[in-house]
């Protein structure tokens, strides 16, 4: 009988049966090594399985990831983007966010439930958001990356009056129980202009 290995490798007991050749294949299968494969033909002619990682040499060595039964890129990124028309001296936030789905991929780990709002899972996250005003800021204007509640600030940032645009970030962010990210916002400028924003998110964790 076999054993599995803390890194999930089978490896072989005493009380095997001496087959060297049989022994060492599924000891090679089960190594969990990153294989490099040259084109996606090469790759769809793996045996899928949960976990299994190449590397693509035909893309500049973007790994992709199998959950058994498809190939997503390892890297999890998504972009959204929004525009709206604040009140002046109003809570706001970008409005409904709409998928920028050309600039994202493996996509599924997020989601917008809602205005202003971004759904994640449990996880580490790097976080963007760019607010720019078609009109110069006035008075006070600032903005900020909260929890659905508002009652917990994440980051924030000022537009300095003069100015129409400012990016607020966040690279490192943990969320240890699932849940919604705001993107809140406010101006003393006169009512009139449009705010657009673009949101970036990677699951780094």
């Amino acid at each position: 009988m076999s054993q599995i290995r803390p890194n999930k490798m089978k490896t072989i007991t005493n009380s095997d049966a001496y087959n060297l050749a049989a022994d060492l294949a599924a000891m090679a299968d089960s190594a969990n090594v990153n294989i490099p494969v040259a084109s996606q033909a090469e790759r769809d002619a793996l045996t899928l399985a949960p976990g299994l990682t190449v590397t693509r040499t035909d893309l500049g060595g973007v790994i992709e990831v199998c959950d058994g039964t498809k190939w997503s890129k390892g890297l999890q990124h998504a972009e959204f983007t929004a525009s709206t028309a604040p009140t002046i001296n109003t809570l706001w936030g970008p409005g409904p966010l709409s998928l920028d789905a050309a600039n994202s991929t493996s996509y599924g780990f997020v989601s917008s439930p809602s205005n202003d709002r971004i759904a994640l899972g449990v996880g580490i996250y790097a976080i963007s958001c760019r607010y720019t005003m078609s009109a110069a800021a006035a008075g006070t204007t600032w903005g900020a990356m909260v929890n659905d509640a508002n009652t917990v600030t994440y980051t924030s940032f000022d537009i300095t009056p003069g100015y129409a645009s400012a990016t607020v970030s966040l690279p490192s962010l943990y969320l240890p129980t699932a849940g919604n990210v705001r993107f809140t916002f406010i101006s003393g400028t006169a009512s009139g202009y449009t705010l657009t924003s673009r949101i970036r998110v990677s699951r780094i964790g």
